[in-house]
């Protein structure tokens, strides 16, 4: 039950982006990424700070996170390669493009900013390297190696075993 917000904001945008792909439904692609961002990445916003009032561990938070940001890599390259190829002709949409990517990096980025923080109140990480490191979790490409090298990190210096996915 903990991971279905996670879940549905990890297959929103390859949800969205096959709804986006049908002819018919093109003219609705505008309307319907607003809509989805309030019904699902907005709740998650709020949801990845009430995680650990559920029990959910730092190194849990992190490795949502990092399951996150890689899954997201693909829908990333995607859309730089059509602004890459398409260059003139998508002159017109590079913001609504932008703002596509940066909605859903904040959601992402989120539950990075939870889990750092959680893992700064459990003493795994410095404070200057939580202000870093959740600065990095804010920057494209960035966000990636700020979420792999931070769950590694707590991974290592978890002093339980706790298993990653909750019952």
């Amino acid at each position: 039950m903990k991971r279905i917000p996670i879940l549905l904001l990890l297959v929103l945008p390859y949800g969205y982006l096959g709804v986006c792909s049908f002819e018919g439904l093109t003219a609705f692609a505008l309307t319907l990424w607003p809509i989805l961002w309030l019904c699902i990445v907005l709740p998650n916003l709020i949801y990845a700070w009430v995680l650990p009032r559920l029990g959910a561990s730092p190194r849990m938070i992190l490795f949502w996170t990092m399951l996150l940001k890689l899954c997201h890599i693909p829908v990333y390259a995607l859309v730089f390669f059509l602004v890459m190829l398409l260059n003139i002709m998508l002159i017109p949409l590079i913001p609504l493009l932008f703002l596509f990517d940066v909605s859903l990096l904040v959601g992402s980025s989120m539950y990075g900013a939870s889990g750092l923080y959680q893992a700064h109140r459990a003493g795994f990480l410095s404070t200057a390297e939580t202000v870093l490191l959740m600065l990095l979790q804010v920057l494209f490409c960035l966000d990636v190696f700020s979420a792999v090298y931070v769950y590694v990190r707590v991974r290592r210096h978890s002093s339980s075993q706790a298993p990653i996915l909750p019952k």
